[in-house]
């Protein structure tokens, strides 16, 4: 967004400790332990103007973090290696349209996104809720 010249601002930002799914759990492979739990950030962001992309991200309980850290900052700062994505639409519903300022009926993109560090441990589970008048998705491929 900052190469693009769209200065970006978060109109929310939560940091929480939350038990996984047991899909996020599968995902950090941690087994049946009951006790984990994620540092989960959620974020709201947009340009000056409006929101456009509502955001939760769930961190591998396995690596150091306490939830005190500054998530202000770009989250890839820290050491990534590999990122996967599913894209997929569907209409906003309330609760996402009371986050993104739109009408319920409204479609959204949703974008899972799968991080892993140098060495293929998973460390981070992120789901994106897009505005779909504010999102393109562009695909190059090349043999």
């Amino acid at each position: 967004m900052k190469m693009l010249g769209i200065e970006i601002r978060n109109f929310e930002l939560h940091i929480s400790l939350k038990r996984p799914t047991e899909e996020i759990g599968t995902f950090f492979n941690l087994g049946s332990n009951p006790d984990a739990r994620c540092v989960v950030m959620e974020r709201v962001r947009g340009k000056k103007e409006y929101p456009f992309v509502y955001f939760i991200s769930y961190f591998n309980p396995n690596i150091p973090l306490t939830g005190e850290e500054d998530y202000t900052r770009p989250l890839y700062e820290m050491v990534v290696k590999t990122s996967k994505e599913e894209i997929s639409a569907r209409l906003a519903g309330e609760f996402i349209a009371e986050k993104l300022e739109i009408k319920s009926s409204d479609p959204i993109l949703i974008r899972k996104r799968f991080v892993y560090d140098v060495n293929g441990m998973p460390i981070e589970y992120n789901i994106g809720y897009y505005r779909a008048d504010s999102f393109t998705y562009t695909i190059e491929a090349e043999r």
